[in-house]
């Protein structure tokens, strides 16, 4: 049986993604208050009702935006995996080092979170409390794993642990929005080999 739509559907997907990168640009750039739908739209060579067609409205494109960099993210923790210090280290590195290559994502984060903290009814507020809480249970329940498999110290707080290394890793962030030069891997490695029982230290 012959599959109708298939192009069109890819088309779509492939332009849906084209809007989501130019956003973050515009976004990143000018701010999310200052950006325009149609000025994005002009990123990426369509009209403002083209545009509309795949985003309603600004609100809608952001969240898509904040999706989409979930997603990227995603992919690089498996929560099944048989658990070792290194392979988090790893693991946790690769996030970085796809930030990196990505430094609008970086700006908009950034300037996401310092809004949400000044203006609690912020349209990404919800999305941005979700996604700082589930970063950290993520690593708080891989730290609780790997402590009842021996594989980091058995009297590590995993809480503590988890807030102290996102805290670094956004540290970080901005500090390389300051410097691009500062290397970013070296501290990660440095407080993930902490986790390591004192005798393997």
């Amino acid at each position: 049986m012959t599959k109708v739509g298939r192009g069109p559907y890819k088309v779509g997907l492939a332009k849906r993604a084209e809007i989501l990168d130019a956003a973050l640009q515009e976004f990143s750039v000018v701010g999310f208050e200052a950006a325009s739908l149609r000025s994005i739209a002009t990123r990426v060579g369509i009209t403002h009702a083209g545009l509309q067609h795949h985003f309603a409205s600004k609100d809608d494109l952001l969240l898509g935006v904040l999706l989409a960099q979930e997603e990227a993210d995603r992919q690089f923790f498996d929560a099944d995996a048989p658990l070792d210090v290194d392979d988090l280290i790893d693991a946790y590195t690769r996030v970085a080092e796809r930030r990196r290559s990505t430094p609008a994502w970086v700006r908009l984060w950034i300037s996401l979170k310092l809004s949400v903290a000044a203006q609690p009814e912020h349209i990404a507020a919800d999305h941005v409390r979700r996604r700082v809480e589930a970063w950290e249970q993520e690593l708080v329940d891989l730290f609780d794993r790997a402590q009842r498999e021996g594989v980091i110290a058995a009297d590590l707080d995993c809480i503590d642990a988890a807030r102290g290394l996102l805290a670094l890793n956004e540290g970080l962030m901005i500090r390389q929005m300051l410097d691009p030069s500062i290397d970013v891997d070296g501290p990660l490695r440095w407080a993930f080999a902490q986790l390591h029982p004192r005798d393997r230290r």
